[in-house]
């Protein structure tokens, strides 16, 4: 045991000898080699000339190190140019170049689909062609050629496809480069009818433009430039999207709602980006958006709300135009102008406020918001501020805007009342203008239909034109100042063009408003019944009146019956138009003027009871607004007799009037009294079931469209005495045979006529010396 412990400690020792010896050695190497001179150091040369590859280019050595190579990089590659145009008979090139050593490569593109024949093109300057319309061509899968008559095709101009309601897809070569805004917008946006949806295909190599699921983007997704018009339900923005192109969506009425992805970069809304997106009516604007262009949302009818964000510094020039269904609108913080007409005519819009960072609002910004009923500025504006609700520039102390419930200051913080600052006011019933206002601006009050009086402040010099233009109630006016307002005048803005009173001293009004709504305006025995504020469907309109004065019902859609009572005489001019839901009325024999348009656009009119016989209904005059503007399936009643099958027209009737007895379907034959001499146009328009038909020797005139549409008319009779027949007297008789013609050929063709058988059946008009036909 003690012998192989002795070993072991030999062993140590003798290694820890070695290494000593080791370590000295290669202290005594270094030194030595440290006094030799050192060799000299190779510096490599490379060429200036590129070397490469398919995928890398570098510079190589040009010394002996012919390995060596430097700058080593892959290739970066331009957009690509077309060397050989690709055909429907053969594949094309497309080369690309790299932008540091010039290397090239080159792409495959794919034969092209049959082209559509008979596009319109217009040759540029650059001796390219241009699509500029849908021409001759019958497609509705229309491809766009990338060469026409041996040029390229480089570009679609703006509006090219529009009205083209039968497209149903569009594909656009790799060669286009430029496309005009609205280029697809293949409707017409009055249409209401359906149309097909309208794909958009992009071939794939094309540089400039992509399609993505049908629609229109920049290569690099960056903008919206087109979607698919007819498409309809929502649509969710890529994120990647910075800009909504002009016309982008214009005229996607299908289109209700439009979100953006999380993250969204869309800082730029374009010009009548969503015009006439009638069916969206939600829309979230992104915080990131800066600007929303002019005529963004042009009559987006059913959107109901929108907050404009902080990010937003400018709303274009009319960005919300008659967005009739918007009811609230939040204006942000960062905006700092509101163009020109920007909320016009957002009828439904009751409120709106005006943050303390705008320093710019347009001309008629809010002109025809007829719902308005309060407008607030932000305390802190340094350019405008309200007061009475109205909407003031505070330096020129111009009234800019009010709506329904606005009270001019008269505290000299207000001398003049901007152009169109209460336009479509309907609600305003009274106004008092202070002595502190000098000016009343161009159509001021424009069309203030409730408007009743006002009072002309001392301090006015001069009214705009057309300031008070239909104001149709506007019955008294108290001037108090020097101006010369006169009754029934145009003059002065035609503030006394509708009054019945002009005062210029203190008076008592004469009108009033009663328990049920109805404002009257009585003058000693006469009683005009001026409007009606009640809520009621069915009237029966007071006993006592007089007079229904011109648009005293206007667009009361809730209106479904009325009855007149026998002491009014006269229904003045569009008193009851646009009434839509009016279903009958009432009409007594008392009634002997009735005015123009009275019962236009009464679309749902189906029953007349009129109260007199039938010479009273005849004399009545302005039938044609009464009869003329009710739906086809209308009934009339006289005498509390339905008019229908013989019809006798007493003795005493010298003219049948206008419209008098328009689509009476059920009317079979009527007898005409040698007592009148003129039958009014379009009177007996319509009526289908009238087989027959003799006009008495006493008659001269025929008026335009008087038997027009009576399809079941057979026969005619007309008298030598008959001097005139009017433009589409008979137009679409086509069950006419026969006109009887009570004098000679030469007779017959000295009548003035105009187009009176214009669309009519076949028929031979038998004169006393033989027979012409037609």
């Amino acid at each position: 045991m003690k012998k192989s412990i002795g070993i072991i400690v030999f062993l140590i020792l003798l290694s820890v000898c070695l290494v000593f010896a080791a370590c000295e050695n290669v202290s005594n190497e270094t030194i030595t080699e440290s006094v030799v001179d050192p060799e000299p150091v190779h510096t490599h040369t490379f060429s200036d000339i590129w070397s490469k590859d398919a995928d890398y280019h570098w510079h190589a050595a040009t010394c002996e190190h012919t390995a060596e190579i430097k700058d080593k990089a892959a290739h970066t590659w331009n957009d690509g140019e077309i060397t050989t145009l690709a055909t429907e008979e053969a594949e094309g090139v497309r080369t690309y170049t790299c932008i540091v050593c010039g290397a090239t490569k080159s792409e495959v593109i794919a034969k092209l689909k049959k082209s559509s024949e008979g596009l319109a093109f217009a040759l540029k300057n650059d001796d390219t062609y241009e699509v500029t319309g849908i021409g001759t061509c019958t497609d509705t899968d229309v491809v766009i050629p990338a060469q026409y008559q041996g040029k390229v095709v480089t570009s679609i101009e703006s509006w090219a496809f529009r009205g083209c309601s039968g497209l149903t897809s569009v594909t656009i070569p790799s060669s286009v480069t430029s496309i005009g805004n609205y280029a697809f917008v293949c409707v017409e946006l009055v249409m209401e009818t359906a149309f097909p949806f309208l794909s958009i295909f992009v071939e794939a190599d094309n540089l400039i433009y992509k399609s993505i699921d049908e629609v229109l983007y920049t290569k690099d997704e960056s903008a919206i430039v087109q979607y698919p018009v007819g498409r309809s339900g929502s649509y969710v923005i890529p994120a990647s999207v910075t800009s909504i192109g002009e016309g982008a969506f214009y005229g996607c009425r299908g289109l209700t709602s439009v979100s953006f992805a999380e993250g969204s970069q869309l800082t730029n809304i374009g010009n009548y980006a969503f015009h006439g997106c009638s069916g969206l009516t939600t829309i979230t604007i992104p915080s990131s958006v800066t600007s929303i262009g002019e005529g963004a949302f042009v009559f987006c009818t059913g959107l109901t709300s929108v907050t404009i964000p902080s990010s937003v510094t400018s709303i274009g020039e009319s960005a919300f135009y008659n967005c009739s269904g918007l009811t609230s609108v939040t204006i942000g913080e960062g905006v700092t102008s509101i163009g020109n007409y920007a909320f016009s005519f957002c009828s439904g819009l009751t409120s709106v406020t005006i943050p303390s960072s705008v320093t710019s609002i347009g001309n008629y910004a809010f002109a025809g918001c007829s719902g308005l009923t309060s407008i607030t500025v932000e305390a802190g504006n340094a350019k405008y501020h309200s007061a009475g609700n109205c909407l003031i520039e505070t330096e020129s102390k111009t009234l800019i805007a009010g709506c329904n419930n606005s009270v001019i200051p008269d505290d000299g913080n207000v001398t003049s009342i901007g152009n169109c600052a209460f336009y479509g006011c309907s609600g305003l019933t009274s106004v008092t203008i202070g002595s502190g206002v000098t000016s009343i601006g161009d159509r001021a009050f424009y069309n203030c239909s409730g408007l009743t009086s006002v009072t002309i402040g001392s301090g006015v010099t001069s009214i705009g034109d057309r300031a008070f233009n239909d104001c149709d109630r506007l019955v008294e006016v108290y001037n108090q100042s020097s101006l010369n307002i006169t009754k029934g005048s145009g003059g002065y803005g035609y503030v006394g063009y509708y009054a019945k009173e002009i005062y210029t001293s203190e008076y008592v009004s004469k009108l009033s408003t009663d328990e049920n709504g109805y404002i009257l305006y009585t003058d000693g025995a006469n009683v005009s019944l001026i409007g009606y504020t009640g809520l009621a469907t069915e009237l029966t309109l007071p006993t006592g009146i007089t007079e229904i004065y011109q648009y005293a019902f206007y667009n009361c859609i809730r209106l479904t019956s009325v009855t007149i009572p026998s002491s009014v005489t006269s229904i003045g001019d569009c008193a009851f138009e646009d009434c839509s839901g009016l279903t009958s009325v009432t009409i007594p024999s008392s009634v002997t003027s009735i005015g123009e348009r009275a019962f236009r656009y009464c679309s749902g009119l189906t029953s007349i009871y009129y109260t007199g016989d039938v010479a009273g209904w005849c004399a009545i005059s302005a039938l044609n607004d009464l009869m003329s503007y009710d739906s086809s399936s209308k009934s009339l009643y006289i005498g509390g007799v339905k008019v229908e099958g013989d019809l006798v027209i007493p003795s005493d009737v010298t003219s049948i009037g206008d419209y008098a007895f328009f689509g009476c379907s059920g009317l079979t034959s009527v007898t005409i009294p040698s007592s009148v001499t003129s039958i009014g146009d379009c009177a007996f328009e319509d009526c289908s079931g009238l087989t027959t038909i003799t006009i008495p020797s006493s008659v001269t005139s025929i008026g335009e469209g008087a038997f027009a549409g009576c399809n079941g008319l057979t026969s005619v009779t007309i008298p030598s005495s008959v001097t005139s027949i009017g433009d589409y007297a008979f137009s679409g008789c086509s069950g006419l045979t026969s006109i009887t013609y009570q004098g000679t050929r030469a007779q017959w063709n000295a009548i003035s006529k105009g187009w009176w058988n214009y669309n009519t059946g076949n028929y031979t008009i038998r004169c006393t010396d033989g027979d012409i036909n037609k």
